[in-house]
């Protein structure tokens, strides 16, 4: 059997591993409509399931392997240690769904009816937590007034690279000062 991880930061890795796995095209993609337990990372504004994020050094070729033998009834009581369920109707859950959905979308999958959402303990939209973008800089975003969807534009933004920021904001500017004009 596979071991389960032991920290936050395995699990943060196996996120990243599992959406870099997705497209990587070795048929992982074909498994997202089955997934039910998915987590949530805001450093990394990604999601990964339970039954992926949960197994040390888990990668896709490992996970189609091995798909049969995990079990996420295994790695859920270990992710407890440093996730909770979030409830749909939230803000939180409510952007953690979102995104869920649109990755699954970009691979023309749908959602499992039985999909349900953990994000990390005590983490909330406009906490005023600290949000780490991929350069590792530190942003942090209040957001209680603003949709779930601001959330996410916002994190999809701190994880671009600098240069890509720029050009992003210069075509916002433009954007709404010629609208200004109008």
């Amino acid at each position: 059997m596979a071991e389960v991880v032991d920290s936050y930061d395995d699990v943060v890795t196996n996120v990243q591993v599992f959406n870099q796995g997705l497209d990587e095209g070795e048929g992982l993609e074909q498994q997202l409509s089955y997934f039910r337990a998915f987590y949530y990372i805001p450093e990394k504004n990604a999601v990964g399931p339970s039954k992926f994020v949960g197994y040390k050094g888990m990668n896709a070729t490992e996970y189609l392997r091995k798909n049969a033998e995990l079990d996420g009834r295994v790695t859920e009581p270990v992710l407890a240690k440093w996730f909770e369920p979030v409830e749909e109707a939230s803000n939180e859950g409510q952007l953690v769904r979102r995104l869920t959905r649109m990755l699954l979308h970009e691979y023309g999958k749908v959602l499992n009816a039985r999909a349900r959402f953990n994000v990390p303990i005590g983490w909330r939209l406009g906490d005023g937590a600290a949000v780490h973008s991929s350069q590792g800089t530190d942003a942090t975003a209040n957001v209680t007034q603003a949709r779930p969807i601001v959330e996410v534009f916002w994190r999809a933004y701190l994880g671009l690279y600098p240069e890509d920021q720029r050009a992003l904001a210069e075509k916002i500017i433009r954007h709404t000062g010629a609208q200004a004009k109008e």
